[in-house]
Order: structure tokens, then C-alpha cells, then sequence
């Protein structure tokens, strides 16, 4: 028995090395945009959300509705051929493609109409595109987050539509009392 040595060819290998770029540029992506809050850290969880997200963050326009999941489960009882199950495959990646397509014109969109190629019209590659974007992204500023108080953390429906407690009830009095009690200070003359 001979071990035959799997050879790649010139093509393959820059194709990989390429793959791997994309993959390197869209993760560090998905570092930055939940580093700086405009993501947060479990919802970016493929390639293609994360690229929805930067068009979303840099361009403003949703992806998302456009490309509405639609390969759940096809067959609920799991018994599928060998054929189908490789149909649906092959259907999945095409569209997982189409997104990654999308999301990448969107993307050379936004970098011709910012100037951002350095004056220079020309064709951009995917990993250029990507680049161009992740250096874009790093100029955004910090996402300003909402100020977190115990009652924003506490926010619930039931508490929404509970009566008002004691409490409440007490604050509201003593802030009429106070307003009353300013009025009345305010408005005698201070005698000497």
C-alpha cells in the first residue's frame, strides 16, 4: 500500500489563504463592534451576521429583512435522503453566499461614496473590501451605552402595571410638600 502525498495546486492555496483572510478580517470585525458596543457579545454568532451588523452600524440599511432564515428544518421527521440532504445543503451554502454577496456590495458602496479606496476607482477585492471596512470601523467612536439604573434593571410589565406602592405614594407627598413649602419661602419678603 503506497501513501500517495495530496498536492495543492497554486489556485488552491491562494484561494485558501484568501478564505482565511475573510475569516480573519470578519472575526476581528466582530471583536470591534462588540468591543465598542454596537453588538452585543452572543449576537453575532456567523460570518453573515456579522456582516449584516457592519452594514447595519456604517450604512444604516437592515439586511436582515431581506434575508429572512428559510432553512430551518425542512423535514420534521428527519428522514431524508441522501440526495435531499445534499440538495439542501448545496441550497444552504448558495444562500449563505448570496448574503455574504450582499452584504459585501453594500460594503464597496459605502467605501466608493466615502473616498475611502484613497481616490483610486478601482475593482476591490473581497479582502480589500473587508480591510477598507475593518480600518472604517475603527475610527467609529465608543457606542454611547444607556445610563443603567436599578430601575431600568428592574423594568417589568407586572411592575408596569401595578398599582403604586407606599413608597411611591410617599415620594409623590413629600415632593407636593416641598413644592408647596418653596413656594411659601419663596414668597415672603425676609424681614430685618
Amino acid at each position: 500500500m503506497s501513501v500517495v502525498a495530496h498536492t495543492v495546486s497554486y489556485k488552491q492555496a491562494v484561494e485558501r489563504k484568501r478564505q482565511a483572510d475573510c475569516k480573519a478580517l470578519i472575526e476581528r470585525m466582530r471583536e470591534l463592534l462588540v468591543l465598542k458596543g454596537y453588538a452585543l457579545p452572543g449576537e453575532l454568532t456567523s460570518q453573515e451576521l456579522t456582516l449584516f451588523k457592519v452594514v447595519h452600524t456604517i450604512t444604516g440599511e437592515n439586511l436582515l429583512p431581506k434575508f429572512e432564515e428559510k432553512f430551518l428544518k425542512k423535514n420534521f421527521d428527519g428522514k431524508m435522503s441522501r440526495q435531499e440532504r445534499g440538495e439542501l445543503k448545496k441550497e444552504r451554502e448558495q444562500y449563505r453566499r448570496l448574503k455574504m454577496e450582499a452584504s459585501i456590495n453594500l460594503l464597496d458602496e459605502f467605501i466608493f461614496a466615502k473616498g475611502l479606496t484613497g481616490g483610486r476607482n478601482l475593482h476591490l477585492t473581497r479582502v480589500r473590501t473587508l480591510q477598507l471596512t475593518l480600518d472604517y470601523l475603527q475610527t467609529l467612536e465608543i457606542f454611547p451605552s444607556p445610563p443603567t439604573t436599578p430601575q431600568l434593571l428592574s423594568f417589568s410589565i407586572e411592575r408596569l402595571l401595578a398599582p403604586e406602592d407606599k413608597n411611591t405614594q410617599l415620594l409623590k407627598s413629600l415632593n407636593r410638600i416641598f413644592t408647596i413649602y418653596s413656594a411659601c419661602i419663596s414668597s415672603q419678603s425676609p424681614s430685618l
